[in-house]
């Protein structure tokens, strides 16, 4: 078999690190394989050095560079017609026989090469993504980046040969619109967990680093503010938690410091049980050992049933509890439902404070850090890689 394999997303950007090289390195392990194209999207219009662990005689790594043109709709409009002639160059160039795209926009890319050569294509990670923006406010119901997304993901539903959604509630709704069930396998977002897993020691050096008391209960936030996850909203339950309790809260986020520091002091927050940090992939593990509890704080909408979110795998690989807003994917409920974390609901922003104060009394009670890794193991293993991978004759 000789694969490509298109990432959404640039080499060293977190969700590649998270999501995508564990997939590369399964792929690489099969026996069926003869070669692997690894394919990443690189917007910053630099080519980025190919890592030793990419260097192979199985794997040729080829990275798709953006022209980084400042008006960002034209970019994108020379990104496609650029980024699908090189492709089409190395399907031929690698003669191609299977592609997996990660994602819906890089499905959209690559599906009418495939249809026209006749190479099967199996989109992972599969979502209503232009659903997702449009919703979160990033694109306008006119927006042609939303309006092309929506026709490359009806396209994909028709022509791809396999997909692989992250959530079940997707699954469903996809064979309510006529995708045929054998052609659909449900993977959530998996984690790394032999890299993300409580550790005592992480936990006491974090502490100290950040000057964190050892008594200390403190909730985690990885990733970034706005977009489809909660900016204000944020700060503002931030508030109610900390108004009401001793909580801390430790933010490990790609924003800008400043950011992050204008809406603590917009919201009147106190500053001095607020930690800032970045971190690598690598490294957020540790930061996770050092909390008590995580948020997965989405903005509501209809499409958010059908997304999984790697953040919430690797809280639970740490053994934390999570507060999530309700209807994101098959997260929330299954949260509540087992009593590992609070399902924030709407209507908590007019709640009285005796709600957070039994919201906090609530997270502290959960303290088996084993059953919610051992949950990690079930739900967020590369095992249902694997399955899926197995299930279309990718492994």
């Amino acid at each position: 078999m000789r694969l490509l394999y298109l990432g959404n997303w640039a080499l060293n950007d977190g969700l590649t690190q998270a999501t995508v090289l564990p997939h590369i390195r399964l792929l690489l392990h099969a026996e069926k394989l003869q070669h692997l194209v690894f394919v990443t999207i690189e917007r910053n219009g630099q080519v980025p050095q190919t890592p030793s662990y990419l260097v192979s005689d199985k794997i040729s790594y080829e990275p798709l560079v953006s022209r980084n043109m400042n008006l960002n709709i034209f970019n994108r409009i020379l990104d496609l017609k650029d980024f699908r002639s090189q492709i089409k160059l190395l399907i031929k160039k690698y003669n191609i026989e299977k592609v997996i795209a990660r994602g819906s926009p890089a499905g959209g890319l690559i599906y009418s090469i495939c249809a026209k050569n006749n190479i099967p294509l199996y989109v992972e990670s599969f979502e209503p993504h232009a659903d997702y923006m449009k919703e979160s406010g990033v694109w306008g119901q006119f927006d042609p980046r939303f309006l092309l997304e929506k026709k490359w993901e009806s396209a994909l539903k028709k022509k791809a040969t396999g997909l692989i959604p992250v959530a079940e509630r997707y699954k469903q709704q996809l064979i309510k619109e006529g995708v045929k069930g054998e052609k659909i396998a449900v993977v959530p977002c998996s984690v790394n967990l032999e890299k993300f897993n409580y550790k005592e020691d992480d936990r006491i050096r974090i502490r100290k680093m950040l000057n964190i008391p050892e008594d200390a209960f403190v909730g985690v936030y990885v990733g970034k503010f706005g977009g489809y996850y909660f900016n204000d909203e944020a700060f503002l339950l931030y508030k109610k938690i900390m108004d009401v309790s001793d909580t801390w809260i430790l933010i490990v986020s790609p924003d800008p410091p400043e950011q992050i520091l204008q809406k603590i002091k917009e919201f009147d927050l106190q500053a001095e049980r607020i930690k800032i940090t970045s971190a690598n992939h690598d490294e957020v593990s540790s930061y996770l050992s050092a909390a008590d509890f995580g948020f997965a704080t989405i903005k509501p909408s209809q499409s958010k049933n059908f997304l999984s979110l790697i953040k919430i795998g690797e809280y639970w690989a740490c053994g934390l509890p999570v507060i999530i807003t309700e209807n994101v994917g098959d997260d929330s409920d299954f949260i509540e439902e087992q009593g590992i974390g609070v399902k924030l609901k709407n209507g908590w922003k007019d709640q009285s404070p005796s709600f957070y104060l039994n919201m906090v009394a609530e997270l502290k009670e959960i303290k088996d850090k084993p059953r919610i890794r051992s949950i990690a193991e079930q739900r967020r293993s590369l095992n249902n890689v694997v399955k899926a991978y197995e299930y279309f004759d990718l492994l």
